[in-house]
């Protein structure tokens, strides 16, 4: 796709942002703290106990709960606690990007989104009061053994849109874990438990899914088609800016990001798309050779031109990767501007959404829209939140797999992402038969730029097979003999076409190859002579 100058002038005015290859807008939406920790937390205002920016007071071994006794504490004698007066827990809900409801109609149910186990969270507790005694009530959110406080006061009549109305509780990700349970209690000395029962919600259990860290190592490439030698930003700020985007937003417990070798590029890449593929193919080819784990994503960036503007004056595409499939570890690659700033982050962000296996989401006049994206428009759909800026995103916003803004991750898009990580990290190994690793395959590019001119690529050892997608293919050998084929298609995201992989037999060459193929809504029949 291709970014209009019309486009370009808007975002100029209202901050620059760039999401895969589409201009975006609203880039300062989305809050990335220069005092982002490496642990994923606020190193200014978070204590050892990783209880968050908010302050909240830690107990552990379960604390006093609703029901307390009269005791001597060390200021002299220990009002009872029980429920606190006129006010009632109306609904509560978990944000590890997106808000998920776990009591609501005075119930405890199940997460409306699925909660990560190992990832923080933000709890928010929706309360409204009638006729409070204006004595002190504190707010006790248990989580397994643990106890977080909140102090409450004055009327409340908490709403989605305003942070500051809710109750709110900055839950680390130690207690984040899978068979907790949770309850949250409103309580005031000198009550009697049980008086107020709309004042606390029941123990439940917690559920939780099991998830992984993200794994990324970009790849600068030094651009030498134009005899600058340009390369792109790798200082640490711009590193810590993708790790920060990346855990905000994907259903990650952790986010690493390393600098991996550079890579030397003397062929053009343009702005229509030209050359963007061939980069792509050879950034995973990269990741093939340097025989990394399994759920390691590849990223190479690079500057084409002088600037950002200078090369998308007339549009541009922006970044290229594959639709991943959970097993396919070539598709494990993407490519991007590497200008840095927010643009670059954004970009990366929804370049490793196409890798974990997302097509677009429907907004913007994407290609390819997933046609069981649920929201209209595009939206997320739900109300989002940056945890560890503790900023609201209203559900208005565009899912950042399409072309809109401003953008955020939607419920939807998020437990896809979730279930791919879930296929390719922690117990997923993919173990194949010993007899069909370290095979050698020949590559074809098909579409591209150029959607009508395939072209052979250098021929690869994988340690697995490719596992993309089945594509039947009929081949002519050197000798002239035809014979059928099973070959392996990775879609490109951005452009039309992908490479297909055909196991290479030693005693045959091949000559042509024959496959129908669907590039950008249209079928066509693809030949290629060697």
């Amino acid at each position: 796709m291709t970014m209009r100058p019309s486009t370009l002038a808007t975002a100029a005015l209202i901050g620059l942002t760039l999401l895969g290859c589409n201009m975006i807008t609203g880039a300062d939406q989305l809050v990335v703290d220069d005092e982002l920790g490496q642990d994923g937390e606020d190193d200014a205002d978070s204590s050892s106990d990783g209880s968050g920016a908010s302050g909240a007071g830690v107990m552990t071994g379960g604390g006093t709960a609703n029901g307390g006794s009269t005791g001597e504490g060390a200021g002299g004698p220990v009002e009872a606690e029980g429920d606190a007066t006129g006010y009632s827990v109306r609904e509560v809900a978990l944000y590890q990007a997106v808000k998920s409801t776990v009591f609501s109609g005075g119930d405890a149910h199940a997460p409306t989104v699925s909660l990560v186990a190992g990832r923080p969270a933000v709890v928010r507790v929706f309360v409204d009061s009638s006729s409070p005694s204006g004595a002190p009530v504190t707010a006790r959110l248990t989580i397994g053994d643990d106890v977080l406080e909140e102090p409450v006061s004055g009327a409340m009549s908490s709403e989605d849109d305003d942070y500051d109305s809710t109750v709110n509780f900055d839950v680390p990700a130690e207690m984040m874990q899978v068979g907790q349970q949770w309850r949250v209690e409103l309580v005031e000395e000198g009550t009697q438990p049980g008086s107020n029962p709309g004042a606390s919600t029941p123990l439940a259990s917690l559920a939780m899914q099991t998830s992984h860290a993200v794994h990324i190592t970009l790849i600068p490439v030094r651009y030498e088609a134009d005899g600058s030698n340009r390369m792109p930003d790798t200082s640490q700020t711009q590193i810590d800016r993708y790790r920060a985007y990346f855990m905000t937003l994907y259903p990650a417990t952790d986010v690493t990001v390393s600098v991996g070798p550079t890579l030397p590029w003397s062929s053009t890449i343009d702005a229509s798309g030209n050359g963007w593929d061939t980069l792509l193919n050879a950034v995973s080819q990269e990741r093939t050779s340097a025989n990394v784990p399994f759920d390691e994503y590849y990223y190479g960036i690079f500057e084409p031109a002088s600037s950002f503007n200078t090369f998308c004056s007339g549009g541009c595409v922006a970044g290229l990767g594959f639709i991943g499939e959970p097993g396919g570890e070539y598709s494990r690659a993407a490519i991007g501007l590497g200008y840095g700033g927010d643009m670059a982050a954004w970009t990366a962000v929804h370049e490793l959404g196409h890798n974990h296996g997302r097509p677009h989401s429907p907004c913007g006049g994407v290609s390819g829209a997933d046609p069981g994206f649920p929201h209209s428009g595009g939206a997320i759909g739900v109300w989002g939140m940056d945890i560890f800026g503790h900023q609201l995103v209203s559900p208005s916003y565009k899912d950042f797999m399409g072309y809109c803004d401003p953008a955020w991750i939607s419920d939807y898009v998020y437990e896809e992402v979730l279930s791919f990580m879930q296929d390719t990290g922690g117990a997923a190994s993919w173990n194949v038969p010993e007899e069909l690793r370290d095979q050698t395959w020949e590559r074809v590019s098909i579409g591209g730029a150029d959607a009508d001119t395939p072209t052979w690529l250098e021929p690869v050892t994988l340690a697995r097979p490719p596992m993309g997608a089945a594509k039947n293919v009929t081949v002519t050998d050197a000798d002239g003999s035809t014979r059928s084929m099973q070959g392996s298609f990775f879609k490109y995201d951005h452009l039309p076409g992908g490479v297909l992989f055909l196991k290479k037999d030693p005693a045959r060459q091949l000559s042509t190859i024959n496959l129908s193929l669907d590039v950008a809504g249209v079928v066509k029949n693809v030949q290629l002579a060697r």
